[in-house]
């Protein structure tokens, strides 16, 4: 592929990775456990893998095209990030000591991870919209690889930062035990806000209707 492309996308994708959310999120929760920042952000990736597999094969375009199952999908990830994120409010202090939580195993923030990511469809719609954006017809590799090199750009930019956050928040905070509290409350905040706009972009419509 053409280095230029390639450069352009790596650019527009780190300014989106850059932006704080639900992912950033975690992996402060994460760096709080100190040994789970790996396990947690391999969660994350895979959850991005799965998304750019099906944008990339075109399965993508199914689900887009579906705007029963986008419905279901924005309402489970939107449930799930809720859930985590009260969680994440009401009990800071289990993360930062390690006490508590039953899913505390590398394992456990592994899955977590992976739901966290795959279903959350801000991620999805990101890889459906600016992948094809990049994809050069003329070009000797079909769009599909194109989008895997693309894609695979992505996630590598997107580990080393995510591992950059997770054990930039263990070396700050784990040792300061008030600040590493506020960091879960909000962590938990963040992944709330964003569990309930989804919820909010989705069930506006219906209410709207309802009121008519």
């Amino acid at each position: 592929m053409d280095l230029t492309v390639i450069g352009a996308f790596w650019a527009v994708s780190f300014l989106l990775i850059l932006s704080p959310g639900p992912d950033w999120a975690f992996c402060i929760a994460a760096g709080l456990k100190g040994s789970r920042v790996v396990p947690a952000v391999a969660g994350l990736m895979t959850g991005h893998t799965v998304i750019m597999l099906t944008v990339a094969f075109g399965a993508g375009r199914i689900l887009a095209g579906s705007p029963a199952l986008m419905t279901a999908l924005t309402a489970a990830g939107a449930i799930y990030l809720l859930w985590l994120g009260v969680g994440m409010f009401r009990h800071p202090g289990r993360i930062a000591q390690g006490s508590g939580a039953g899913a505390d195993t590398r394992k456990g923030w592994w899955l977590r991870g992976a739901c966290v990511s795959g279903l959350n469809p801000k991620v999805f719609l990101l890889f459906f919209a600016l992948l094809p954006q990049f994809v050069r017809p003329a070009l000797p590799l079909s769009p599909e690889m194109q989008m895997l090199v693309l894609g695979a750009v992505h996630l590598a930019t997107c580990t080393l930062v995510y591992l950059g956050v997770g054990f930039g928040a263990e070396f700050l905070l784990r040792s300061r035990a008030s600040l590493a509290v506020l960091a879960g409350r909000v962590s938990g905040i963040v992944m709330t806000f964003v569990g309930a706009s989804l919820l909010y972009e989705q069930a506006s419509p219906w209410v709207r209707g309802f009121f008519a």
